[in-house]
């Protein structure tokens, strides 16, 4: 299936490509938070793996670059994939400097609408524990906690569409 680009009134959101690694490298490595909650890697080198990766066949990634209309500014990421549960399961981000703009509320429920066209229904948010402003997005998007679980040390509440 091939993923299309979508337009909010502020934002445009078109797949990841090769071309992008220099720009999402930029915006995520001096980013704490994202540095933080995301396993992005440390090295341009980390992060061309890591964005070569989301095309895995057995289980792709659907990524998307986060750009400002305006500018054509690379601003975020959105992606989703597959769960054993039949879950798609939504990550995404918003670089520092456009965090108070609530761009990721307008990304993401676009993103969805275009997921449910594909003929997605169920959807989830594994989020850290600590990331408080993550979990206040998700309850203001009308997402419910489902349940907590551990991963390689790092805990996560779930929270459901």
């Amino acid at each position: 299936m091939k993923y299309k680009s979508f337009d909010t009134p502020r934002l445009k959101c078109r797949p990841f490509v090769m071309r992008d690694l220099d720009e999402f490298y930029s915006l995520i490595s001096d980013d704490e938070l994202i540095q933080k909650y995301f396993r992005f890697g440390n090295t341009r080198g980390e992060v061309a793996e890591f964005l070569i990766g989301l095309q895995d066949v057995s289980n792709p990634v659907i990524a998307d670059a986060i750009l400002l209309k305006s500018t054509s500014e690379m601003i975020g990421y959105i992606s989703g994939y597959l769960t054993n549960s039949a879950e798609f399961c939504i990550e995404y981000f918003i670089s520092q400097e456009h965090r108070r703009h609530h761009y990721v509320l307008e990304a993401l429920s676009n993103y969805i609408v275009f997921r449910r066209l594909e003929g997605y229904s169920s959807f989830c948010f594994n989020v850290e524990v600590d990331n408080k402003a993550s979990m206040l997005a998700l309850q203001k998007f009308g997402a419910n906690f489902s349940k907590t679980f551990v991963n390689a040390g790092r805990t996560f509440n779930v929270y459901t569409l």
